[in-house]
């Protein structure tokens, strides 16, 4: 799987918000698994800032749209997420990349993702297609011109398993207060072609700036498995606002070169006031 450095940072927003799934969990290939959705609505925008160091080196947004989606019959959200270089690092690293997902309204499992990279001349285009009853994914990657099948699979999917935007709206409407810190978190989560298994540690509550303000935050560190990316077996630090919204309000990534950043920049139309604190 390709991930240069600076999408990594740019996808950890989704990456790690996908990638924290409850323990006693009921499988999304089960059916009627009613999650009762207290977050978020359509219309929803968030925007994010990415940096390394003190340098600002792209930006990212996650849009809810304005209006839902039917997926064979099903009424889904549509979310997408937008992450890009600017500045001095499109010269550097010419970032432009936009990952969505057709969300089941009321169990809130993907039905249709994809994901449409473009990093320097490298480019990707890909789509995967949910079957519950037959147990599949049926995964395609794209001509990224043509939009022409190049590759075609089947991948068995049985579990409890989430795609990152998927893993992010359920994740919004989980209850943390029914963790204890230190608790660890197994799952498995699908990204490009792979079902991966992670193990993630609650560490409890702290406040956290934003540039928008001060948020008290739950705050998560993914175990990640041994790599040359990344700095530890804890690399990356993430913080979800402990209020209605549960909005992922800022990453820490610590890279093998040094530090990267997601931190909040913007909010629209969430569905409740946000609890900011001094």
């Amino acid at each position: 799987m390709k991930q240069p450095m600076f999408i990594v940072l740019a996808a950890a927003l989704f990456i790690s918000s996908a990638f924290l799934l409850e323990k006693p969990f009921v499988s999304p290939f089960s059916a009627h698994n009613r999650v009762e959705n207290l977050s978020f609505a359509t219309g929803e925008v968030l925007d994010y800032n990415i940096n390394f160091g003190f340098l600002k080196a792209g930006e990212g947004k996650m849009v809810i749209q304005e209006e839902m989606y039917q997926v064979k019959g099903t009424p889904c959200y549509k979310i997408d997420f937008f992450g890009k270089t600017t500045g001095a690092a499109a010269w550097i690293a010419d970032v432009d990349n936009n990952w969505g997902a057709y969300v089941d309204a009321v169990e809130l499992k993907p039905h249709l993702t994809y994901r449409n990279i473009q990093e320097g001349k490298y480019r990707k285009r890909e789509v995967a297609e949910f079957d519950y009853p037959q147990h599949l994914i049926h995964y395609k990657e794209l001509d990224f011109e043509t939009g022409e099948v190049k590759e075609n699979e089947k991948i068995k999917a049985t579990g409890q398993i989430f795609d990152m935007i998927c893993g992010m709206a359920y994740l919004r409407n989980y209850d943390f207060d029914a963790l204890h810190q230190g608790d660890t978190i197994s799952f498995k989560a699908f990204l490009e072609d792979t079902l991966y298994d992670f193990n993630i540690v609650y560490h409890g509550k702290e406040k956290v700036k934003t540039k928008v303000g001060k948020f008290r935050a739950h705050v998560l560190k993914p175990i990640m498995p041994e790599n040359k990316l990344f700095s530890g077996t804890q690399p990356i630090t993430v913080w979800f606002s402990d209020d209605e919204n549960q909005i992922p309000v800022r990453i820490d990534a610590d890279f093998a070169v040094g530090n990267g950043k997601c931190i909040l920049t913007d909010y629209k139309n969430l569905k409740s006031k946000p609890n900011l604190v001094n």
